[in-house]
């Protein structure tokens, strides 16, 4: 599958609880299919080095670079902002259940917003 953002083929890994495509040669944004970020709400969950990696790379997106297209069903996605913290965008896929976070934005999300409650 190719990174819905930067177009360069993402590679599947396993987060210790989930199976991600990650954009590893490019921009390092991480493609969650439908239900699995979910499984990676607590700090705790998950493990190894790819959830490692995965957490370390800066947030770089922006708000000038617009939609962009899910790269399962090519249709523009939704994009969620989250009410504390308009810089943390979402694209969503509706048709699917897929989320695309920009880098950075995973470690954001779970060290901030990804409670059991």
């Amino acid at each position: 599958m190719n990174c819905p953002l930067c177009q360069k083929m993402m590679t599947e890994k396993d987060l210790g609880a989930v199976l991600v495509d990650i954009c590893e040669s490019g921009c390092k944004g991480i493609w969650f299919d439908w239900l699995k970020l979910r499984k990676l709400y607590e700090k705790n969950e998950g493990f190894g080095g790819a959830l490692k990696e995965a957490l370390l790379f800066p947030r770089v997106n922006t708000d000038s670079r617009g939609k962009i297209n899910c790269p399962k069903c090519n249709i523009p996605m939704h994009i969620l902002r989250y009410p504390s913290q308009k810089e943390i965008t979402i694209d969503e896929c509706c048709p699917c259940g897929g989320f695309f976070l920009d880098s950075g934005e995973f470690k954001e999300i779970r060290d901030n917003f990804m409670t059991p409650e």
